[in-house]
């Protein structure tokens, strides 16, 4: 793999687009065995009510059910599906985007609900040139939720600084010419910040650089002894 390709999929890993924390401890439901954390998220969603009030007369083994027994077969639904599946993580992580549109199902805290729109935004603009940018732009932004939903499950602290810190970092310009000193990083991080930027060929593409800049800043200007670890592991 490329230096320049390995760093970007390390920086990829930490934006606020990247929030997913792959597997986590998950509650028991039942006799079940433990789920990874995206199958507890799905498992929420088509057993909501939102879920069963609009799909009971769509799915043939929902008809003529209460609602405890809709929950039940559902719940017996998607267990077997999980059971079956080759990637249990990338099966439920999919259930989950076909059915973002059940919000209800989920309550992201207040400073979520505000990024929300601006990391829609951001996406958009990303994806301006291209000709199907709308699908891009939303399977962008479908990928962040189930990521976030995640996140909210495991740590729901570090998803409230995550939100925290990407409203502050939408709020910036990042073709501020002094960019560099208002967001000053260690010596190791400039370095590699510096050897990125030269590498780099699209303005989308040196935003992302600049956009990382303002995360690391904001994220460890109380830890730079952090930072100093971040940057020697992605230079090597």
């Amino acid at each position: 793999m490329s230096y320049t390709f390995r760093a970007l999929s390390i920086l990829a890993a930490s934006l606020v687009a990247s929030l997913l924390m792959n597997v986590a401890r998950a509650e028991q439901l039942g006799e079940h065995p433990v789920l990874p954390t995206e199958c507890q998220i799905a498992l929420r969603i088509v057993t909501s009510p939102e879920y069963l009030q609009k799909n009971h007369s769509k799915i043939p083994e929902l008809k003529n059910l209460d609602e405890a027994g809709m929950v039940t077969a559902m719940t017996n639904s998607l267990m077997e599906s999980i059971k079956n599946a080759p990637d249990q993580e990338q099966f439920c992580a999919t259930k989950i985007r076909q059915n973002l549109a059940y919000s209800s199902a989920y309550h992201f805290p207040k400073q979520c609900v505000d990024f929300l729109p601006l990391l829609k935004k951001s996406f958009e603009d990303r994806v301006a040139f291209k000709t199907d940018r709308s699908d891009s732009a939303q399977q962008k932004m479908n990928n962040a939720i189930v990521e976030m939903l995640v996140l909210d499950e495991t740590d729901p602290a570090k998803l409230v600084q995550r939100c925290d810190v990407g409203i502050q970092v939408m709020q910036v310009n990042l073709n501020d010419k002094h960019l560099r000193e208002k967001y000053p990083l260690p010596a190791a991080c400039e370095v590699f910040f510096a050897d990125m930027e030269k590498a780099m060929i699209l303005p989308s593409q040196f935003e992302t650089i600049q956009r990382q800049r303002v995360i690391f800043s904001i994220e460890n200007k109380d830890t730079p002894e952090r930072l100093d670890e971040i940057c020697d592991e992605i230079s090597k």
